[in-house]
């Protein structure tokens, strides 16, 4: 999404300067232009050389709103870190609060979230559409073990959304 933002015109350069906002660590930010199926778009990479921590809802919530981005971005990407937690609790029977984030409480998710956030609003996106989600199939590795895909959490948020599977593991 970040990358596809990149394409529609939000200025890499600019997105970075609004990132560094956020007291987060050190990170590598790239944007490179690659080919799909013969079509050109734009990459975003976000890189991180050390461990990440297992950060909770609060921890995330602290990060954010202690940085010096815009409130409307922030309140954006708190809500779509609100829906994860929502999502992971139920699955893990816990209270929103008690949520640990795994993969994405790390470095390279919250950044995405933020840029995504930060070029809705540069973009003036206030609806976006898609088509259905192919949601694969097998298995992934995370921090809880061997889980199915699209995992629980992922079928949590995905309820109500069309989605379809290519078989493609």
């Amino acid at each position: 999404m970040l990358g596809a933002l990149c394409d529609a015109g939000v200025s890499t350069d600019k997105l970075l300067a609004e990132l560094k906002k956020i007291n987060i660590g050190n990170y590598e930010f790239c944007c490179t232009r690659t080919m799909r199926c013969g079509v050109s778009a734009d990459r975003v990479e976000i890189k991180v050389s050390e461990n990440q921590p297992h950060r909770s809802m609060a921890d995330i919530k602290k990060l954010i709103e202690s940085s010096k981005l815009e409130e409307v971005v922030k309140s954006r990407a708190l809500r779509v870190f609100l829906l994860l937690a929502e999502a992971e609790g139920r699955v893990h029977n816990k209270p929103v609060d008690e949520v640990h984030f795994h993969e994405v409480g790390a470095v390279d998710s919250i950044l995405d979230i933020l840029g995504c956030s930060i070029g809705f609003e540069w973009l003036k996106l206030n609806e976006i559409y898609a088509s259905s989600v192919n949601v694969g199939g097998g298995r992934v590795k995370t921090q809880h073990g061997l889980y199915p895909v699209p995992s629980p959490a992922t079928v949590e948020l995905l309820k109500d959304i069309p989605t379809y599977s290519s078989g493609i593991e």
